[in-house]
C-alpha cells in the first residue's frame, strides 16, 4: 500500500499511466496500464465499499482482455502442437478457468490445421457455479467441451472424479485459489489430486504468477482477493511459491518435479513462469529383458559397433547373430542388416529363405529394423520396400516390429536408437501404456508420422500456370487443328475497373464453330462465356475480391487466364457448380433481353419458339411461363415433342415439326389464322420464310440465327403492311455497341443460374502423349487427352478392350496399344518409341499381386510382385528420362500404407513406390503416388461380387471412380510440389496431409465407427499413425450407409432387372432413392425414406441431385424437368420407370 502525500502525487501517477497507455495503445500490453489506472481512479471507492474491483474491470472485458495479454506472453503452442500430434486423443482437464483465456488458447493449439480438434476430451472446471455458466455462455460455439464442478483440493471420490483417466491437467494460479481460499496447506493436497486424476505418464501444465516481481499483479489480483482470510502466508512472505518451492511440492505430490521451466518474458522482468512436470513412469510389470541381440551381416561395420556400446552402456548385456544363426526367442533384436545395403532390393533367393525363416520363428521377441531414411527424404528408393513388409508382419505375427531409420550412422544416431528401445521398452512392459509407435525418423531429432484427414477444398488443386494459353484455330476452317498456345500474360497493374480470372469452364456455342469453321469473324474472338476464379481484382473494383468464382459473359474466354472488365462478370451463388454455370449465362441473358425488351412480351401473348430442345429455347420457354404467354414450339423428332408434353406441359397440339413448313398450317389452326404475336425464329432457307408468315399482325419477328445474315438473304416485304416487326440480334454485337444494356440484361440472365461448385481442371497438352498402364478408361478420357499409348500384356485384345478404344477414337483420340509388361525394359522403350507425340506424362498403374501370408509366400511369388512395381518403375524412369514430364504418377495402394493380411510383398513394392516419388522429386523431377483404397466402379475388386459385399459387410471404405479422378487431379498437381505433403481422402472426402510421405491417398477410412465391433479397420487398432480418425468420426460417415445400401440395390438390380417388377423390391429401392436424393437437404441424415419422399425440390437443389442421377443411374435429366417433377418421391419413382426402360421392362406402347 503506497501512502498517498496529496493530490499533486495522485496526479502525477495518473499522468505516468495515462502516458504508458496513449503510448502503448496499439500494443496488446495497454491494457495492463489501462486497469492499473481504472484500479487507481476507484481506490477509494472500492475501499469503503461502493464499487468491487470485479465490477471495475469487467467493465469493456478489461479483466479478460487482462488474461489474454498475459496468456499471450506464454507461448505454449510449440509444447502443445507436439503433445497433439503424439497424441491426438489426449485427454485434457483444465483447472481454475477464470476467465477461459487459456483455454481459449489452448484450444486453438489442440486444433489441426484443418480445424479438427486433437484432443478426445477438454473437461472445463471451475469451484463456482456462477463461473462455471459464464464459461458455458462463452464457449457455447465450441464443440466437445465438458464442463464440471471441482474443488480440486477436494474428495476426488465424493465429486465422483475417476482416476488416472487425464493425459494433460493445466492449472492456472493454484496458489491464488487454493492457498488464498483455503490456506497453503491445500495446495499440497491439491498436487497430490492432480497426480492421482493423471493416466500414467500423464502430464501438468502449471502456470503460476512469479512471487518476486509481483507488484502489478499483486495490485490487480490482490484487489480481487479476500487476502485478510489468509494465516499462515507469513511463513512464505508473499502467498506466492517460487519455481524452486513448485519443484520440491511436485515431487512431494509423487511427479518427477520441474521437468522443464520457461519465464514469459526473459528474466529478470518476469511476472509468470510455466513449468511442466509428470508423473513417473510406472515400474515394469514384466520381467525386463537385459540381453540385446543385435542382427548383422557376416562383417558388421563400426557402427554396429557404437550401437552396441551404446547399449551397454544402458546396462545391456549384448549378443551378435547373422540370419544363418538360429534366431534368439524372447529377445530384443536390433537389425542392422541395411548398413551395407537395402537388403530387401533384388534378393537372392538364398538369402529371402533365410530373411523368411528368421522373421517367422522369432517368437516373442521385438525387432528394431534399422534402416537409411526414405519417408522423410530418400536419396535411395530401394529402402523403402521393408516399411510395406513389416506393416504387414505387424497384422499376421505376433512379433512385435518397429523401424528406426536415420540419415547418418553417428552416435546421436545410435542415442536416438537407444532412447527408440527404451520407450518400447516401457510400453511393452506396460499394459495400461497407450500404444507405442512403430515407425521412427531420426534427423537430428526424432519423428514419428500421423495422418491428418483433410476435405479436398483445402487444398488448391489448380496448380500455377507458368505461361497463359489460348485456344487457338489454324489455319481458320480446320476446326480439327485447334490446339492451346501460350500467350504473353498480364503481368503489369490493372486498369481501372478490370478484373483478371482463372478461367475453369467455357460454354461452347454454335457462334464458336461458326468461328472456328471461318464462316464470320476472328478466331481471336473465340469463347463467349465461361466461368472461373478470380485471381485479382483493380483497386476500385468493390464487388469482387480474389478467390470469388464467377460467370463471365465477354470474349476471347477460350485462354487459361483472362483480364476483363469486372461488369463483365457476376459472382455465382454459394455451391453454383462452374461447369454447369459456363452454359447458362448467355442462353438466359438472349432469351430475356430479346423476348422482354425487343419483343416486349406480355402475359396472354402467344410465342413460337423454334427448335424448341435447344439451349437457348428452352430459356426462353422458361421465360415465357414465368410471364404467362401461351407457347407454340417446333421440333425435329417425336421424341422432343415427348419431352416438351411431360417437361414443359405444352400441350401437343401446339407443338410442330421443323423439319418442313407444315408448322405454319398447323399454327394457324390452333390461332384461328391469326399467327403468333413472337415468333423467335432460329430457322433458315425456306423455312424462315416460312416462319416469317407465322407472325400475327402487329406481331414481333426475332431472329437470332445468323446463316442467312451471313448469306445475306431476301425477306418478303409484304407482311410489314399488317405492321409487323422484323428484328435481328446479335449478343455479341450488343456487348460491343450497347456495354451498360448488355450489363443490366447479364445480371437479369445470370441470376437463373444456381447451385453447388465443382473445380475443374486443367486439361493435358492434347498434342502430347500421356501414357497411362492398366488404366480405367475414365482416367484415359479425364484430360482431354488426344494421343494415348497404352501398354499392357493384353492391350486392346478382349471385346471391351476394343469398345474402349473405338470410344476414345470416336472422341478425337489416337489410341497405341502395345502388348507388353512394364518390368521388361525393351517394351517400355518400345511403347515410349510409339508415341505420336513428345511424352506429356506417365501414369504407372500396373499391379500384381499374390496373396498369402509371408510365411507362405514363395521366392517367386515375391520376385513377381515386386517386379511390375519396382523394376518396372525403374523402367520408366529411365526411359523417359530425356523427356519433359509434366507428370509421373504411380498408383499404388493403401496396403502399402497400413499393411494387409496376406500382401506382405504387395505392400512391400507399393511403399517402394511412396520413397520412388521422394526420390524422383529431390532430383528436381515431376512425382506423384496416388495410394487407393479398394476401388468400387472399376478395376478387379468392381468385377469381383462376393469380396465386395464382404467389404461393405464390414463397412471398407469403397472407394468411387469420382473420387478416383478427383485423387488424380491432386496428385498430378502434387507432381511438382516444392515440398513433401501427403494428401489422403477418406470416406467424408477428406484429405490428409504429413510432412512424412508424398502419397495421395484415397479410401483411407471406413463407412461407420470403427468402435462398431462389425467394422474391420484398415489399420491395426494399436497403430497411433492413425489416431487422429477417432476425432472425425461424425454423424456424417451414418450418412453414408444410405448410400452404400443403395448402390448395392443397383448392383443387384444390374444382376437382375425383374426385380424392379416385384413391388416390395421397387419400394425399397424408391426408398433408398429417397433418402439418398435428399441428402442435400437440411436435417437429411435425421429423416426417414417417408419424410424424405415429401420434400419439395428446389432450383438450389436441384443441379446436385441432377448431377447424381447422372452418375448413379446414367440418367442426364434436365434441370428442367427436375424441378418440375418437385418432390423427392416423384422423382426417384421417375428414376425406377427410368431403370425399367433401361432395362427393356418397359413395352413401347407403355412409354
Amino acid at each position: 500500500m503506497v501512502e498517498d502525500s496529496g493530490p499533486s502525487r495522485q496526479e502525477s501517477i495518473c499522468k505516468i499511466i495515462s502516458a504508458y497507455v496513449e503510448n502503448d495503445k496499439n500494443d496488446d500490453r495497454s491494457i495492463l496500464f489501462e486497469c492499473v489506472g481504472k484500479i487507481k481512479a476507484n481506490c477509494e471507492r472500492i475501499v469503503l465499499g461502493e464499487v468491487s474491483s470485479l465490477d471495475v474491470l469487467e467493465v469493456e472485458g478489461r479483466l479478460d482482455r487482462y488474461n489474454k495479454w498475459i496468456q499471450s506472453q506464454c507461448n505454449w503452442s510449440r509444447f502443445l502442437s507436439l503433445l497433439d500430434h503424439s497424441n491426438p486423443t489426449t485427454r485434457v482437464l483444465k483447472i481454475g478457468s477464470c476467465t477461459g483465456s487459456a483455454t481459449e488458447a489452448v484450444l486453438r493449439y489442440l486444433r489441426s490445421p484443418e480445424g479438427v480438434p486433437q484432443c478426445s476430451q477438454y473437461t472445463v472446471t471451475e469451484e463456482c457455479e456462477a463461473t462455471l455458466t459464464a464459461l458455458q455462455q462463452k464457449f457455447q460455439n465450441q464443440e466437445g467441451l465438458q464442463y464440471a464442478l471441482l474443488d480440486i483440493s477436494g474428495d476426488l471420490e465424493a465429486q465422483g472424479c475417476n482416476l488416472q483417466s487425464y493425459d494433460l491437467i493445466i492449472a492456472s494460479n493454484l496458489t491464488e485459489w487454493q492457498a488464498v481460499a483455503h490456506g497453503t496447506a491445500r495446495i499440497a493436497t491439491a498436487v497430490e489430486h492432480i497426480r492421482q486424476l493423471l493416466a500414467p505418464n500423464g502430464r501438468l501444465l502449471l502456470h503460476e504468477i512469479y512471487p518476486e516481481t509481483t507488484l502489478i499483479t499483486e495490485y490487480l489480483t490482490g484487489a480481487l482477493s479476500n487476502w485478510s482470510s489468509v494465516e499462515d502466508f507469513r511463513a512464505y512472505s508473499i502467498p506466492y511459491l517460487s519455481p524452486d518451492r513448485w519443484d520440491i511440492e511436485l515431487r512431494n505430490a509423487g511427479f518427477i518435479g520441474s521437468e522443464v521451466m520457461a519465464y514469459d518474458v526473459p528474466h529478470p522482468h518476469q511476472t509468470y513462469f510455466t513449468m511442466l512436470s509428470r508423473v513417473p513412469h510406472p515400474p515394469p510389470e514384466a520381467e525386463t529383458y537385459d540381453t540385446v541381440t543385435i542382427l548383422t551381416t557376416d562383417s558388421p561395420g563400426s557402427w554396429a559397433s557404437e550401437v552396441a556400446s551404446r547399449f551397454r552402456q544402458g546396462g545391456h548385456v549384448v549378443n551378435w547373430t547373422t540370419l544363418h544363426d538360429t534366431p534368439p526367442k524372447d529377445q530384443w533384436i536390433i537389425s542392422l542388416l541395411d548398413l551395407d545395403g537395402p537388403y530387401l532390393n533384388n534378393l537372392s533367393e538364398e538369402r529371402y529363405l533365410a530373411l523368411q525363416s528368421s522373421l517367422m520363428t522369432a517368437d516373442n521377441s521385438h525387432l528394431i529394423w534399422v534402416t537409411n531414411t526414405s519417408q522423410m527424404a530418400c536419396a535411395d528408393p530401394r529402402y523403402g520396400l521393408i516399411f510395406g513388409l513389416t506393416r504387414t508382419l505387424r497384422h499376421e505375427t505376433a512379433t512385435g516390429i518397429s523401424l528406426f531409420e536415420t540419415d547418418s550412422y553417428t552416435q546421436p544416431a545410435a542415442g536416438a536408437l537407444f532412447q527408440v528401445f527404451n520407450k518400447l521398452q516401457r510400453t511393452r512392459q506396460c499394459p495400461d501404456a497407450r500404444p507405442a509407435d512403430s515407425e521412427f525418423s531420426f534427423e537430428g531429432v526424432i519423428h514419428v508420422g500421423r495422418c491428418h484427414w483433410i476435405h479436398p477444398k483445402q487444398i488448391t488443386p489448380r496448380p500455377e500456370t507458368p505461361c497463359p494459353r489460348k485456344l487457338d484455330v489454324s489455319p481458320v476452317g480446320l476446326i480439327d487443328t485447334a490446339h492451346w498456345v501460350p500467350v504473353d500474360g498480364h503481368q503489369g497493374e490493372l486498369e481501372t475497373g478490370q478484373v483478371e480470372v482463372d478461367v475453369h469452364y467455357v460454354g461452347l456455342n454454335f457462334r464458336d464453330v461458326l468461328v472456328g469453321m471461318g464462316v464470320f469473324g476472328s478466331a481471336d474472338e473465340l469463347g463467349l462465356e465461361g466461368t472461373g476464379v478470380v485471381r485479382r481484382v483493380a483497386s476500385d473494383v468493390k464487388d469482387l475480391q480474389a478467390g470469388d468464382h464467377v460467370v463471365m459473359l465477354a470474349w476471347r474466354l477460350f485462354r487459361t487466364r483472362v483480364v476483363l472488365s469486372a461488369t463483365a462478370c457476376r459472382k455465382l451463388p454459394a455451391n453454383t457448380p462452374m461447369d454447369d454455370a459456363a452454359t447458362v449465362g448467355s442462353v438466359y441473358m438472349t432469351a430475356i433481353f430479346c423476348l422482354c425488351h425487343l419483343a416486349r412480351l406480355q402475359n396472354g401473348n402467344s410465342v413460337l419458339i423454334h427448335s424448341a430442345c435447344g439451349g437457348l429455347s428452352l430459356a426462353a420457354i422458361q421465360v415465357c411461363k414465368v410471364m404467362g404467354a401461351k407457347i407454340f414450339a417446333t421440333v425435329g423428332s417425336d421424341e422432343k415433342v415427348e419431352y416438351l408434353v411431360k417437361t414443359f406441359g405444352i400441350p401437343r397440339s401446339h407443338i410442330f415439326s421443323s423439319r418442313n413448313t407444315d408448322f405454319l398450317p398447323g399454327l394457324m389452326a390452333e390461332t384461328q389464322a391469326r399467327g403468333a404475336d413472337i415468333v423467335l425464329n432460329s430457322l433458315s432457307g425456306k423455312l424462315l420464310h416460312t416462319s416469317w408468315e407465322c407472325v400475327a399482325p402487329y406481331g414481333r419477328f426475332i431472329e437470332v440465327g445468323k446463316r442467312d445474315y451471313l448469306a445475306n438473304g431476301q425477306l418478303a416485304m409484304a407482311p410489314f403492311i399488317q405492321n409487323r416487326s422484323y428484328i435481328g440480334f446479335d449478343l455479341f454485337q450488343m456487348g460491343k455497341e450497347k456495354p451498360r444494356d448488355y450489363d443490366f440484361y447479364f445480371g437479369s440472365g445470370t441470376r437463373v443460374a444456381t447451385s453447388s461448385l465443382s473445380a475443374p481442371l486443367k486439361s493435358l497438352r492434347p498434342q502430347r502423349s500421356p501414357m497411362p498402364f492398366d488404366i480405367c478408361s475414365r482416367e484415359a478420357t479425364w484430360r482431354g487427352a488426344r494421343h494415348l499409348v497404352i501398354l499392357s500384356r493384353s492391350a486392346g485384345k478382349s471385346n471391351a478392350d476394343r469398345d474402349f478404344i473405338l470410344d476414345l477414337e470416336e472422341q478425337g483420340c489416337q489410341v497405341i496399344c502395345v502388348a507388353g509388361i512394364v518390368a521388361a525394359a525393351a517394351d517400355v522403350q518400345s511403347a515410349i518409341s510409339k508415341c505420336p507425340q513428345p511424352l506429356a506424362g506417365i501414369l504407372q498403374m500396373s499391379a500384381i499381386s499374390r496373396d498369402q501370408r509371408f510365411a507362405n509366400t514363395t521366392y517367386d511369388d515375391w520376385t513377381t510382385c515386386l517386379a511390375t512395381k519396382v523394376q518396372g518403375t525403374w523402367n520408366l524412369h529411365h526411359a523417359a528420362s530425356d523427356q519433359p514430364l509434366d507428370f509421373f504418377i504411380v498408383f499404388s495402394s493403401i496396403a502399402g500404407i497400413c499393411g494387409n493380411h496376406g500382401q506382405a510383398s504387395y505392400a512391400a513394392a507399393n511403399t517402394f513406390l511412396d520413397s520412388f516419388t521422394r526420390y524422383r522429386r529431390h532430383l528436381g523431377l515431376p512425382s506423384a503416388t496416388l495410394a487407393l483404397g479398394p476401388v468400387e466402379d472399376c478395376g478387379l475388386v468392381s468385377r469381383n461380387t462376393k469380396l465386395l459385399q464382404a467389404m461393405q459387410a464390414t463397412s471398407v471404405r469403397l472407394v468411387g471412380e469420382d473420387e478416383l479422378l478427383e485423387g488424380l487431379e491432386l496428385a498430378i498437381h502434387q507432381s511438382h510440389s516444392p515440398s513433401p505433403s501427403a494428401l489422403t481422402t477418406s470416406h467424408i472426402k477428406s484429405i490428409s496431409q504429413s510432412s512424412t510421405s508424398d502419397a495421395c491417398i484415397i479410401g483411407l477410412g471406413n463407412t461407420r465407427s470403427t468402435n462398431d465391433p462389425s467394422v474391420r479397420a484398415v489399420w491395426t487398432p494399436s497403430d497411433p499413425r492413425f489416431s487422429l480418425y477417432t476425432n472425425i468420426e461424425t454423424k456424417e460417415q451414418s450418412t453414408t450407409v444410405g448410400g452404400t445400401a443403395l448402390k448395392e440395390i443397383l448392383r443387384r438390380v444390374e444382376q437382375d432387372p425383374a426385380m424392379l417388377n416385384n413391388s416390395d423390391a421397387a419400394n425399397n429401392l424408391s426408398h433408398e432413392l429417397s433418402k439418398h436424393l435428399a441428402r442435400h437437404m437440411p436435417g437429411a441424415a435425421e429423416m426417414s425414406a417417408e419424410e424424405a419422399a415429401e420434400m419439395p425440390i428446389d432450383s438450389l437443389m436441384a443441379v446436385e441431385i441432377r448431377r447424381g442421377l447422372r452418375g448413379d443411374l446414367s440418367w442426364d435429366i434436365s434441370m428442367v424437368e427436375v424441378t418440375k417433377i418437385g418432390k423427392i418421391g416423384r422423382l426417384a419413382e421417375a428414376a425406377i420407370q427410368h431403370l425399367k426402360k433401361k432395362y427393356g421392362l418397359v413395352k413401347e406402347s407403355e412409354q
